[in-house]
């Protein structure tokens, strides 16, 4: 039975439309549906969210598409008439011969056949360059000039060989670092406070025991938490012992060799996906478990609010 099918023409009325009253009635009857459930949330390991899944089964798109330049994950739209991206940023689709192509064909329009944009920056730089030259005898004025400030200012040619202002970048880095915490785990934090308290959570905890930053802390119940949402984790734990997870990670060797072959790169996003989910988190979860302490992995927020909601019910038992 194809249930892709069946599931996809039950939610989706037309090609871009959802069906607004099946989609209510799933969502009120989700706990009641848990076949349906398990069967949409697992069908794809890369999907992000219901939309994307119900899209995607739709369309018979097993592997999520990924950026013809640099070979990340795109994103999905789901806006008619485009289902994914074709890059994953502005950056790769200006790199993208197609895009340079368009370019260059507006322009040898507007300039009888010819490059007029790269004659004009070259014409510019060239100009620009004989300026500083008349002006101040060459670039290496501006060089002088910049360590005789620094030298005034630091006691050095650069700001920093000074410890002072070495010390305050690195405390500025590591503020940043703390901050900058993604959509899912600020959701993550908001639904922990409510439930434990402020002041039993610490965000991007590190003791001697775990070395590296976990997500969450909860002081009260001795618990760590790591949140693997992004596509890095892969979206389950790494089992060497399972032939799914090794068939898996030779086809993410095989992609990152055809990247690399292809565009000429030492390393490719595939490798810090194996990197982050064969070694780095297989560490993280054996020194939890060596040092036998009270940790919880989640790999969607889904799974998190889940396990809310069954503590929860324990405590209304």
């Amino acid at each position: 039975m194809n249930y892709d099918k069946i599931l996809s023409n039950y939610f989706l009325k037309d090609p871009w439309h959802f069906n607004k009253d099946h989609c209510k009635k799933y969502t009120l009857k989700k706990k009641k549906l848990n076949n349906i459930k398990n069967y949409i949330e697992n069908r794809y390991i890369d999907s992000e969210s219901f939309k994307e899944t119900i899209y995607r089964m739709f369309n018979n798109i097993e592997n999520r598409p990924i950026c013809k330049v640099c070979g990340n994950p795109i994103k999905f739209v789901g806006k008619y008439p485009i289902i994914f991206r074709q890059y994953c940023c502005n950056k790769c689709a200006g790199k993208s011969p197609e895009t340079i192509h368009k370019k260059q064909l507006s322009d040898k329009a507007k300039n009888n056949g010819k490059l007029g944009w790269n004659k004009n920056t070259k014409e510019k730089t060239i100009k620009r360059l004989n300026t500083i030259k008349e002006r101040y005898g060459g670039m290496s004025y501006f060089q002088n000039k910049a360590k005789e400030t620094c030298l005034i200012k630091y006691g050095s040619i650069s700001p920093l060989n000074n410890i002072e202002i070495l010390l305050k970048r690195n405390n500025t880095l590591k503020q940043t670092l703390k901050t900058n915490n993604s959509k899912p785990e600020n959701i993550v934090y908001d639904i922990l406070i409510e439930h434990f308290g402020k002041e039993n959570i610490i965000r991007q905890y590190s003791d001697n025991i775990y070395k590296w930053n976990c997500d969450f802390y909860i002081t009260s119940q001795k618990l760590y938490i790591e949140c693997h949402f992004s596509h890095f984790h892969h979206y389950h734990p790494f089992n060497i012992n399972n032939i799914e997870d090794i068939n898996e990670l030779n086809n993410l060797k095989d992609k990152s060799n055809k990247i690399k072959d292809k565009y000429h790169r030492k390393i490719s996003q595939y490798d810090k996906i194996i990197y982050t989910w064969t070694d780095l988190d297989v560490r993280k979860l054996q020194t939890f478990i060596n040092n036998k302490l009270n940790f919880k992995i989640f790999y969607s927020l889904m799974e998190f609010q889940n396990w809310i909601i069954n503590i929860n019910e324990k405590e209304e038992d």
